[in-house]
């Protein structure tokens, strides 16, 4: 595996003694061999789903009432949209901010690391199946057959010299339809089909033939399925916030756009992750080593060491996305960037036993730590 990076080639197979330096990835001229990784940040990625229905009125709309009973036919165009559903994921994406650098000592164990593709760390002395996220399929919608009523038309209707004899005679066919269609529905047609296949493809011929003929009344809808996409960045806690806003009239708009009613979302914390203060002694002394060997350290223009190999520690958030009148979308996701840090300690990689790391690559989390039977 490509992305497996192997840089123990020069390293024997004596008792593991010297410590893994980790510091954070900078300028620091002595990093000139070694590993650098970087941790992962979340991102709420948000997909919008609407549909979008055009009205054309038909032709002969205003004859509807008289020749066929119909009542409530519009003749203005009109375009109306639905907002039909709401979907997100949560993804990692590298964060800038938290990387670090590896250096190589010798005999360090930690000199076989798994990276992604784009940097992310994977494992320590094992190896994982790993596929980037993926972006959601594309929108695949199967268009609608388009109505021909003139596809129908008699000899006629076709010479029928006003609007009003042309909508006459389409009425009379679609009364012809109807009656033939309920005759084979009886079983008094007199040339009945010879097996219900043949009934069934009749029968559809009939009903694609009506609803051409009526849509010169009745018009025509036309349906349009769209998507949009948003991108949640999670820094903080949000009671309610505006994600896009939806207007019958417009579809999805910007947040800013007032001509649509608002679309909610939030981000509520579980406080899952426990504070980092220090509550003992032992943790004070050890918290204050590190800050002045920090100190220390950027006096002298050097990057600050850790202690071992640093991994994140996410914290647990429900997301909701929302309106005044409804629930559309909620889920439970880990985000790396609302928790804190941790250290997998050096001499866990400086000892005679092995000890196996594999990270979670949708957060940077420890999924499994274990260790090889020390040698006698």
């Amino acid at each position: 595996m490509k992305n497996l990076l192997i840089v123990s080639a020069l390293l024997c197979s004596c008792a593991l003694q010297a410590q893994t330096e980790v510091s954070a990835y900078g300028s620091d001229k002595a990093q000139t061999e070694g590993i650098t990784y970087m941790l992962p940040r979340n991102q709420i990625r948000i997909t919008v789903t609407a549909v979008k229905r055009t009205y054309t009125p038909g032709e002969y709309c205003r004859y509807a009432e008289e020749y066929l009973r119909l009542s409530d036919v519009r003749p203005e165009s009109s375009v109306s949209w639905e907002l039909q559903k709401v979907e997100a994921r949560c993804v990692a994406v590298p964060d800038p901010r938290k990387a670090f650098y590896i250096t190589l000592t010798e005999k360090s164990s930690t000199s076989r690391a798994q990276l992604s593709p784009d940097g992310l760390l994977l494992a320590i002395n094992d190896r994982q199946d790993y596929a980037p996220a993926s972006a959601p399929e594309p929108l695949k919608t199967k268009p609608r057959k388009k109505l021909s009523p003139e596809d129908y038309y008699t000899e006629d209707i076709i010479r029928a010299s006003s609007a009003m004899a042309t909508a006459r005679l389409i009425a009379d066919e679609i009364y012809q339809i109807r009656e033939k269609r309920n005759d084979m529905t009886r079983g008094e047609l007199e040339n009945m089909p010879q097996d219900g296949a043949s009934m069934q493809l009749i029968m559809q011929q009939l009903e694609e033939q009506e609803a051409a003929l009526t849509s010169v009344f009745c018009g025509t809808t036309e349906e349009e399925v769209r998507q949009f996409s948003f991108i949640v960045e999670p820094d903080a806690e949000v009671d309610e916030d505006v994600l896009f806003r939806f207007s019958r009239k417009l579809g999805v708009v910007d947040a800013d756009n007032l001509a649509g009613e608002p679309v909610y979302y939030s981000l509520v914390s579980q406080h899952t992750v426990p504070d980092k203060t220090p509550r003992t002694e032992e943790e004070r002394k050890r918290v204050e080593k590190m800050e002045k060997e920090a100190e220390k350290r950027a006096r002298k223009g050097e990057s600050q060491l850790m202690e071992g190999v640093v991994y994140n520690v996410p914290e647990r958030v429900d997301f909701a996305v929302y309106t005044p009148q409804r629930d559309l979308f909620a889920a439970e996701y880990k985000i790396a960037q609302l928790g804190n840090t941790d250290v997998l300690l050096n001499e866990l990689f400086d000892k005679k036993a092995t000890f196996h790391v594999l990270f979670n690559p949708e957060d940077g989390s420890l999924l499994k730590v274990w260790q090889d039977e020390a040698e006698k």
